[in-house]
């Protein structure tokens, strides 16, 4: 408003890749959700290239899954694995479209009149309070994930941000939601101008809004 001039030199943000001091979790769980089948199986896809082109390693899985959970809105159409490692993320992904019935691969799509019960509820933050203490107990931890993993792809919205302890992981960046390719272009031989070609054959255009000029002397 004065016309003064304020100028910053600034630093570019650089991440540190800091290693949380607290137990590791055995088990990581891995959230996917589109709007559609189709772009839960695109989805698949670009995660198994982040899991393998980007490079994730097993420090990092816990940032991708709490980016997933934590910094994504969920869709109707869900899947989750609960998976140990990169490599077996990448097992169980690759192995999701097959019919075969996997014990740590969780589907399903949310009914349209669906609504959630209140002490299923009650029993997904029991869950999540107690999962903390479990991280030394790695049969106990799986199976807590194995049943929030249920809820989930019931239609359960879980507050996922109390799965994590105090030291939670980071959000990293990840491949965005697949859009549908559809095109609405209108081919070019299905316009009709109204034009009547003249002698030499040719469909004179006189305006994009004026196909033919019909007028004469007396009209």
């Amino acid at each position: 408003m004065s016309g003064t001039n304020a100028h910053f030199v600034l630093e570019s943000y650089s991440a540190k890749n800091e290693i949380s001091h607290g137990v590791r979790a055995p088990y990581n769980l891995l959230a996917l959700s589109a709007k559609t089948e189709e772009a839960l199986e695109e989805k698949v896809k670009n995660t198994i290239q982040a899991l393998t082109v980007a490079g994730i390693r097993t420090n990092n899985l816990a940032d991708l899954c709490y980016t997933l959970l934590d910094g994504r809105r969920h869709f109707d159409h869900r899947m989750v694995i609960v998976i140990s490692d990169p490599d077996d993320a990448v097992r169980v992904l690759a192995r999701s479209a097959s019919a075969e019935k996997l014990p740590n691969l969780f589907r399903g799509k949310v009914a349209r009149d669906f609504t959630a019960a209140k002490a299923m509820l009650e029993y997904a933050k029991t869950l999540l309070d107690r999962i903390t203490t479990e991280k030394e107990n790695t049969g106990a931890y799986r199976e807590s994930l194995f049943a929030l993993a249920d809820l989930y792809c019931q239609g359960y919205e879980i507050p996922w941000g109390r799965l994590f302890d105090s030291e939670k992981p980071h959000r990293i960046h990840l491949p965005t939601y697949p859009f549908a390719r559809e095109r609405y272009w209108i081919t070019e031989s299905s316009v009709d101008t109204g034009s009547k070609p003249d002698a030499w054959g040719t469909i004179p255009v006189l305006h994009t809004l004026l196909h033919e000029n019909r007028s004469d002397f007396a009209e």
